[in-house]
């Protein structure tokens, strides 16, 4: 069984997938909770985070009782939140733990 940080992870590069292949163009509404919870069989509480740490990156936003919707400057932070997320063209995606930042 996959741990929740797994899960999280795991959640994070299908959502970043949909945005960067244009597949959620901005200000479209993202995957529900409820969806996200069936498609990868866990707890709202792993989905949340997953969104939360989309949203403090500036990927997307929420609205109160609607949902998440893609930011629309998102593709304008492409570049430094590759650093972050370990985004490659060739590779896809993976998430990584950074302890210190690059001097740019």
């Amino acid at each position: 069984m996959l741990s929740d940080k797994n899960k999280t992870e795991q959640i994070l590069e299908y959502l970043m997938e949909l945005i960067q292949t244009g597949q959620m163009p901005p200000n479209k509404i993202m995957p529900s909770q409820h969806q996200l919870m069936k498609r990868f069989e866990c707890s709202r509480n792993i989905i949340a985070a997953a969104y939360k740490k989309l949203e403090f990156l500036g990927a997307v936003y929420s609205i109160s009782k609607r949902g998440y919707f893609v930011s629309e400057n998102f593709h304008n932070l492409i570049k430094p939140l590759s650093f972050l997320l370990g985004v490659s063209r060739q590779d896809g995606y993976e998430i990584k733990n950074v302890d210190t930042l690059p001097d740019w």
